[in-house]
């Protein structure tokens, strides 16, 4: 069985780790990659959340995309924003 994402078809088992996929799609530069990676560890899918790396990784998925993905993008960083202390959001 197949799914498809992003117009390609995909073998179920990749789905099984999505987290690891996208830190590998990320190592090489794409910008989706980091956004998938932010919205992992801001709602805890697959790995513990951890608000600080889901900022980061939100950051490094802004500066690529049409004006409307970096919007939304820019969003979910300032959401996290919000649940970081001063010194964390420094840290990120």
């Amino acid at each position: 069985r197949h799914f498809v994402f992003q117009g390609h078809a995909l073998p179920k088992f990749l789905f099984h780790h999505p987290v690891r996929w996208y830190r590998k799609a990320a190592y090489q530069g794409w910008d989706a990659a980091h956004f998938n990676l932010g919205h992992a560890y801001a709602n805890g899918r697959g790995i513990p959340k951890d608000y600080a790396l889901a900022h980061m990784y939100y950051n490094f998925s802004i500066s690529h995309g049409s004006r409307e993905d970096q919007e939304r993008r820019a969003k979910a960083r300032d959401d996290v924003a919000q649940k970081l202390t001063p010194q964390q959001l420094a840290d990120a």
